[in-house]
C-alpha cells in the first residue's frame, strides 16, 4: 500500500504535457487552412484549400467506407452461418469486427462532421505520438477477499522520419504488476475465520509482460499517379512487427510456486485510410505464431514448449479528432 501511495505521488508530482493523434505525423507547418472548416469542405462534398495538399471528398471516402465494411459484415456472417467453425479465435470473427468497425465509424464521422462548429477543419497542431510515456492501471476488486494489484506500464516509441513519405517508429515496453494478485475459494469452509480469513486462498500470481516491435508506415502517392482519382484521402501502408513475452509466476494454495510464460510472435501487414482531414482507419491483419513455456512445481527454471502458429491477428482502428474549445483531442 505503501509502494502504492508512493507511485501515485510521483506520477501527480510529474510535469504533463497532453499527447493527442495516435501515430500522426507531428506539428505540421503554419498553413492557409481556414479556421473555419465548412470553407474548405461546402456541405461536407470537398475540402480543398488553394496551394494546400489534395483535394480529399469526405462523404465519397465515408460511403465506399461503409459500402466495404457492410460487405464484410455480410460475407462474415453468411459464412458463419454456413459454415462450422465458430470456435474462439476464427478469422471470420475479424472480418465480421472490420465491418462492424468501419461500418459505426463512418456512421460517427458523418454525424460528426455535421455537428462540428468547424466542420471538417484540419488539426495543423496534432502531436505525434509520444516518445516516452508512464502509465497506472488501476487495482481492485469486488470480490471479498481477493486482490487485484496495481500496474505500472513504461512504453517508449520514438518516431523517425526517413523521408517524405517513409516514417518508422520502434517500441519497446514493459507492464509490472506491483503486488501479488490473489483468487480465494467464495464457499465458507468453516464458520470461524481461520488464519484471520474465512475463505481460503486457492491461488495467488504474479504477472510480466515485455513486448518490443516497430511501426513503418509508407504513404502512397494516391492521387497524383491515377488517371481519374476519387480524391478520397491519402493511403498509408504499414506493417508492424511485434513480440510479447509474457510471465506469470503461480502459487496454488500452499504449493510450490510455478512458472508460466507464453511469448507471441505478430507479423501484420496493413493499411491506413485518411477518410477525411480529422478521421482515420486503420487495418493491420497477419499471422500470429505462439510458444509456451512453464516450470515444475517449487522451480522457476523453464521448460520451451514446441512452437506453433495461432489464430489470425487482426486490429481495427477508427480514429476522430474531436475540437474542444480551441484545442483538439484524439478519440
Amino acid at each position: 500500500m505503501t509502494l502504492r501511495c508512493l507511485l501515485l505521488a510521483l506520477l501527480l508530482a510529474l510535469p504533463v504535457r497532453a499527447q493527442a493523434g495516435d501515430d500522426a505525423p507531428g506539428a505540421l507547418p503554419p498553413s492557409s487552412w481556414p479556421a473555419d472548416g465548412r470553407v474548405a469542405c461546402p456541405s461536407l462534398r470537398a475540402c480543398c484549400v488553394a496551394g494546400e495538399e489534395d483535394c480529399t471528398h469526405p462523404a465519397a471516402s465515408r460511403a465506399l467506407l461503409a459500402a466495404g465494411s457492410v460487405g464484410h459484415f455480410g460475407a462474415g456472417l453468411a459464412m458463419f452461418a454456413a459454415g462450422d467453425g465458430n470456435d474462439k479465435g476464427d478469422p471470420l470473427g475479424a472480418l465480421v469486427g472490420i465491418g462492424i468497425i468501419g461500418t459505426a465509424g463512418s456512421l460517427l464521422g458523418l454525424v460528426a462532421g455535421l455537428l462540428s462548429p468547424r466542420g471538417e477543419t484540419r488539426v495543423d497542431d496534432r502531436p505525434s505520438r509520444p516518445s516516452l510515456s508512464v502509465g497506472l492501471r488501476p487495482g481492485g476488486t469486488a470480490t471479498v477477499e481477493e486482490r487485484v494489484p496495481y500496474g505500472l506500464s513504461v512504453r517508449v516509441d520514438p518516431t523517425f522520419v526517413l523521408g517524405p513519405e517513409v516514417r518508422l517508429t520502434p517500441h519497446a515496453g514493459v507492464l509490472i504488476e506491483l503486488g501479488t494478485a490473489a483468487s480465494v475459494d467464495p464457499r465458507p469452509q468453516s464458520a470461524e475465520p481461520t488464519g484471520g480469513s474465512t475463505y481460503p486462498v486457492t491461488l495467488t500470481s504474479h504477472r510480466t509482460r515485455l513486448s518490443v516491435g516497430a511501426e513503418l508506415a509508407v504513404a502512397l502517392p494516391y492521387p497524383h499517379h491515377v488517371r481519374k482519382p476519387l480524391y478520397t484521402g491519402p493511403v498509408e501502408v504499414r506493417w508492424k512487427p511485434w513480440l510479447e513475452l509474457r510471465r506469470r509466476v503461480l502459487q496454488p494454495g500452499t504449493s510450490a510456486r510455478q512458472l508460466v510464460g507464453h511469448t507471441a510472435l505478430y507479423a501484420s501487414f496493413g493499411m491506413r485510410w485518411h477518410v477525411s482531414p480529422r478521421q482515420r482507419f486503420t487495418v493491420y491483419v497477419g499471422p500470429r505464431f505462439d510458444r509456451v513455456t512453464w516450470s515444475d512445481p517449487g522451480s522457476l527454471a523453464p521448460h520451451v514448449g514446441p512452437g506453433a502458429f495461432g489464430s489470425l491477428y487482426a486490429e481495427v482502428r477508427w480514429q476522430l479528432d474531436l475540437l474542444l474549445s480551441d484545442n483538439y483531442i484524439s478519440a
